[in-house]
């Protein structure tokens, strides 16, 4: 939803729509054989900057859209240190600066101040400290202090202190309490203390920021309020509780109960014609 309240959703292989506040579709992006038509239909990641302009991440490149003109500007790898590190982008995540951080597929993390348009590659290092874990990025968030959390999906989650320049890994425990990289696809800090954590195939956890601790919650057929999907795709929060897009529909995370169930408030949400759900946004 942009600064407008109007829509716009990316989509596995038919470009990128706009539309208005009342659904009606305004444009259709895609890509066709012209420099300035979206850099590719399978379009992954959205976010605007604060010059008001939209960039989508796609399978290969990004697309930044002048939303008065509707002109598309394509930003590629050029296998340079000012470029993007790799075309193919997972997530963008614009922080409190109005900085944009971009997650690639096998390329790390890249930097890029809008203004100029020059990017600072977090590519993964032998040096723990100077890079991120994995190089597969599923998404990012801010902390209260402005630094970064990335899910990378294959090497927990990273923690990047801004003020140092320096990273930290936290590979968590699987399912079977083993320590090993985990696939992370969602994260959100309900407070200043903890994360909620969204996986691929371990469930949703909630991980203890100060000691550490990670907490993983699993489906259960004996637990009538377990989580009902082993895979947690995206979390936001709901009246006072949490949502969380799953491989079986959606469900709702009460923390004071710990107690899950799933969630369809209207009958069509019921009838939904496929149950996994890739992100989630309250108007």
């Amino acid at each position: 939803i942009d600064s407008k309240q109007q829509v716009w959703v990316g989509t596995y292989n038919q470009g990128l729509f706009h539309l208005d506040g009342a659904g009606v579709v305004l444009n259709v992006f895609s890509a066709m054989d012209t420099a300035h038509s979206l850099a590719d239909n399978f379009v992954r990641a959205l976010s605007q900057d604060d010059k008001g302009n939209v960039w989508a991440g796609t399978f290969r490149g990004l697309s930044i859209i002048n939303l008065e003109t509707t002109q598309i500007d394509n930003v590629l790898s050029r296998n340079d240190e000012h470029s993007l590190s790799h075309n193919s982008i997972y997530c963008i995540y614009k922080d409190r600066e109005g900085t944009i951080w971009i997650g690639s597929y096998f390329g790390g993390v890249n930097y890029c101040n809008p203004n100029f348009e020059i990017f600072k590659h977090y590519r993964t290092k032998n040096d723990e400290r100077m890079g991120t874990s994995y190089p597969v990025i599923g998404t990012m968030i801010e902390d209260e202090q402005r630094n970064i959390w990335i899910a990378t999906e294959g090497g927990g989650i990273d923690y990047y202190d801004r003020k140092k320049g320096l990273f930290s890994y936290h590979y968590l425990t699987n399912k079977e309490k083993k320590q090993k990289p985990v696939n992370v696809k969602a994260l959100f800090k309900p407070d200043v203390n903890t994360l909620f954590v969204g996986t691929y195939l371990n469930g949703f956890g909630i991980f203890d920021i100060p000691s550490g601790a990670f907490r993983y919650y699993l489906p259960n057929p004996a637990d009538p309020y377990a989580i009902t999907s082993n895979v947690v795709n995206c979390i936001i929060p709901y009246k006072n509780q949490y949502l969380l897009g799953t491989h079986s529909g959606l469900v709702l995370y009460d923390r004071n109960s710990n107690r899950f169930q799933p969630f369809a408030p209207t009958p069509d949400m019921a009838r939904l014609h496929n149950q996994v759900i890739y992100s989630l946004f309250e108007d």
